[in-house]
């Protein structure tokens, strides 16, 4: 669905008062979530950072290093920021979702010709995690579940390395019973490529492994 070129963002239609998503939106049922009454509950790891306490640093840096190992993705608590913070900022993505006019959002929209990470919009993410720690900890697909009743905003940060940072397994966790997995990359020339290859499972990062 496009307007002079320019697709209508989800937010637009969410604001028309539709009462059916556009079939352009919806998903074949294999690529749908799969749910079922018999499977058990999934809890995802919540981890207290304790506001940074230094006597806890050793338990809080254990607890991240299991959940990135058994899920790549945990819940914090206790990270300081405060709850004022968090409604302002969700205020603001609210406004500029809610009140910016289109034309003025597409100025921001990510261009997938360019190797620039600043833009807005749905994403993907593949972290370069897996890479470094030669497929110990894992890279978990981000996909976001729509709810029936009310839209939702996410607000993603990143801390990335700089672009001609090259990225590779560590050398502390490499052994003769644990060779590298995957190619050092310069870090620009993988996020080049992920625009290219396109936001599609982990394609990206696995053409970055060896070959065993």
């Amino acid at each position: 669905m496009e307007v002079g070129g320019e697709p209508i963002r989800v937010q637009s239609i969410a604001q028309a008062g539709l009462t059916q998503v556009p079939l352009q939106y919806v998903q074949p049922p294999q690529h749908r979530p799969i749910h079922s009454s018999s499977s058990p509950p999934i809890t995802i790891p919540v981890i207290d950072l304790f506001g940074s306490d230094p006597a806890q640093r050793d338990l809080v840096r254990a607890a991240i290093g299991r959940a990135c190992n058994d899920w790549g993705a945990f819940h914090v608590i206790g990270h300081g920021i405060s709850t004022d913070l968090l409604r302002r900022v969700k205020r603001v993505g609210l406004t500029f979702f809610n009140d910016c006019p289109v034309a003025d959002k597409v100025r921001y929209a990510c261009d997938p010709t360019s190797s620039a990470t600043e833009g807005y919009g749905s994403r993907m993410l593949e972290r370069d995690d897996t890479i470094i720690t030669n497929g110990k900890y894992k890279s978990a697909q981000h996909r976001a579940i729509t709810n029936a009743h009310r839209a939702r905003l996410s607000v993603a940060t990143f801390h990335d390395p700089a672009k001609a940072v090259k990225i590779s397994p560590a050398s502390q966790l490499l052994s003769k019973s644990s060779p590298p997995r995957f190619r050092g990359v310069v870090y620009g020339d993988y996020v080049s490529s992920w625009y290219t290859k396109g936001p599609e499972g982990k394609r990206n990062i696995d053409a970055l492994l060896l070959e065993s």
